[in-house]
């Protein structure tokens, strides 16, 4: 009979390792987000973006920052984190005091400092890490019967 309690308790209480998971990555190459796309500063055409906007970018204030709210009502939304700057482009806003985009799906210019990792959250797609550098935000297109924005 012990040997059956015994057996019993290894089936029904078995030892088990800790599981670890894999670390998030940190990107500094091109990614996505849904309907986001982040383009590292040397991919893009310089033309296209004006490097005096890269000094504009301002430290995210406490709440975070929503670059995108998608068609489905959920926010790509960057976090204060220290070393992480962000430049937002108006639309066709004209009180504000931002800059146009220069393209219409230029969102911002996201800076991120030596040793600071970019945090992009969004509740459906998870957070995204971006790794020190300059990067472009864009909202993606898509061609279907006419190019349109990604619906997220």
């Amino acid at each position: 009979m012990d040997a059956l309690t015994n057996v019993d308790e290894q089936v029904l209480a078995p030892k088990t390792e800790p599981v670890v998971l894999p670390a998030t990555p940190v990107i500094t190459g091109l990614q996505a987000q849904g309907d986001l796309i982040i383009i590292p500063w040397d991919a893009v055409i310089m033309r296209h973006v004006d490097k005096e906007h890269v000094a504009r970018a301002e430290q995210i204030p406490a709440g975070g920052v929503v670059v995108l709210t998608g068609n489905n009502g959920h926010d790509h939304t960057l976090a204060p984190v220290p070393g992480v700057r962000w430049y937002r482009y108006r639309s066709n806003d004209f009180s504000s005091s931002s800059w146009r985009s220069p393209t219409p799906t230029t969102l911002g210019i996201l800076v991120v400092d030596e040793g600071s990792v970019g945090v992009l959250g969004h509740i459906e797609h998870g957070d995204s890490y971006i790794g020190p550098g300059r990067y472009v935000i864009r909202r993606q297109r898509e061609q279907a019967d006419e190019i349109r924005a990604v619906a997220d």
